[in-house]
């Protein structure tokens, strides 16, 4: 497991030391989305020793055959590892909002991110000018009326700033656009389905990495019993749905 014990990851660290540099210049604060406390620690074990011996040693037919023990300790370690972040994003992110809220949310912040593109598009002729000396000063002064927080990301031009600007709200549009396209509002998506359909996708393309072939989707095959058995050992439940769902998903790149 000592893969998945790892110290903080190096976003999370950025992350961290920004914040840290906001308190000591008393600037505005880095917003908390939640993230960090789900990933910033060590991750600890779900699984025990002897429940993951008991599923490498099943007679229930959950592996591929031909399958060594080694691929098995591999692919429960990383079972483990997703596990362990679904029941902590299902901890912290539990919501009353409705997936068409949730959608709702996630298009308005699109919208909002495409109306500051144009406008910061629009910044030209002599608005560009003096935005130009005022992020040269910032860029080249110690002694600015204010501070730059990404100062050393930048080039020696304002354009510098705005074409990373503009890039990374180009990926906040086509992330939050794609997880908008993602809600699927539906009577067969129970509270649950949200939190298995990630762990679940993880594990297909796990299973296709380690074992060197995509898993059967259907509910007669290895990789349905396998989350049956799982199920069991930690009293959860994966419908046949949600499983082949996953596969089909996983095997498309969704």
């Amino acid at each position: 497991m000592d893969l998945k014990k790892s110290a903080i990851a190096m976003d999370d660290r950025f992350v961290l030391k920004k914040r840290l540099e906001a308190q000591d210049m008393n600037l505005e604060p880095i917003p908390d989305w939640g993230l960090e406390s789900i990933r910033g620690g060590f991750v600890e074990d779900v699984l025990t020793q002897e429940q993951i011996a008991g599923l490498i040693s099943s007679s229930e037919s959950i592996w591929p055959e031909g399958a060594s023990e080694d691929q098995k300790r591999v692919f429960l370690d990383e079972i483990d590892g997703f596990l362990f972040d679904r029941n902590e994003t299902k901890e912290h992110f539990q919501t009353d909002l409705t997936p068409a809220q949730q959608k709702e949310r996630l298009r308005d912040a699109v919208k909002l991110i495409k109306k500051a593109k144009k406008n910061l598009e629009g910044i030209r002729d002599m608005p560009l000018l003096h935005a130009e000396m005022a992020f040269m000063w910032a860029r080249r002064s110690d002694n600015a009326a204010f501070k730059l927080r990404l100062k050393d990301e930048y080039g020696d031009y304002v354009s510098s700033m705005f074409a990373r600007t503009w890039l990374h709200l180009d990926d906040v549009e086509s992330t939050l656009q794609y997880a908008a396209k993602r809600i699927t509002i539906s009577k067969k998506n129970k509270p649950s389905t949200y939190f298995n359909e990630g762990f679940l996708k993880r594990s297909a393309k796990s299973w296709n990495s380690i074992f060197g072939k995509w898993p059967p989707h259907s509910k007669d095959g290895r990789f349905f019993r396998f989350f049956e058995s799982l199920g069991k050992i930690i009293n959860e439940e994966f419908t046949d749905y949600e499983v082949s769902k996953a596969v089909r998903e996983a095997k498309e790149g969704k």
